[in-house]
């Protein structure tokens, strides 16, 4: 299947990047989407899906072995296998209800420790909001480019992320208030 991917790449660089992440990530990203589908054959549909985007998405990756692309590429993967599974199951996404917070996480980022704890409660929260959170905050990407590798509209990413970095704020200053 590499083959037929590389062929639709002209530049060799980007030839040889695509390769280096297929070889790299492909057995993660059927392991996620196998654990999300439950179905080896609807796992490669979900992986296939998600290497499609990559090659539209390859300029944005700049370091093949860095945790920002590993977590793009699971992020896709689960969001892929998502769909499939919804697509499979016919079942609608909830939404939560909005959470104001006064608290501040200019004031945190600073302490490295800080940091990771937010990491942590990034990775507790719901993946509508997870996905995009780490997308935005840890990648750097805009609402945009989330939306175009998550297949949702730009007002639906504000939104989560809004809700998203509510949520995380609540769970933060729960941290910081002892």
């Amino acid at each position: 299947m590499l083959n037929v991917y590389l062929l639709t790449i002209e530049n060799d660089e980007d030839k040889s990047k695509f390769e280096e992440i297929y070889i790299k990530y492909k057995n993660l990203m059927l392991n996620r989407a196998y654990e999300i589908l439950k179905n080896g054959l609807l796992a490669e549909d979900a992986v296939h899906n998600a290497f499609l985007k990559v090659l539209k998405n390859l300029e944005k990756i700049d370091d093949c072995s860095s945790d920002k692309t590993k977590w793009y590429l699971v992020i896709i993967t689960e969001n892929e296998a998502k769909k499939i599974y919804n697509k499979e199951h016919k079942i609608l996404q909830s939404d939560f209800s909005e959470v104001e917070s006064s608290f501040s996480l200019d004031k945190i980022v600073e302490d490295k420790d800080a940091v990771e704890n937010i990491k942590k409660h990034i990775d507790e929260l719901s993946d509508i909001y997870h996905q995009p959170l780490l997308l935005h905050y840890y990648n750097g990407m805009n609402a945009k480019e989330i939306a175009t590798a998550l297949s949702i509209p730009v007002d639906t990413v504000y939104k989560r992320i809004q809700r998203g970095t509510a949520l995380l704020l609540k769970k933060v200053e729960g941290d910081y208030s002892d």
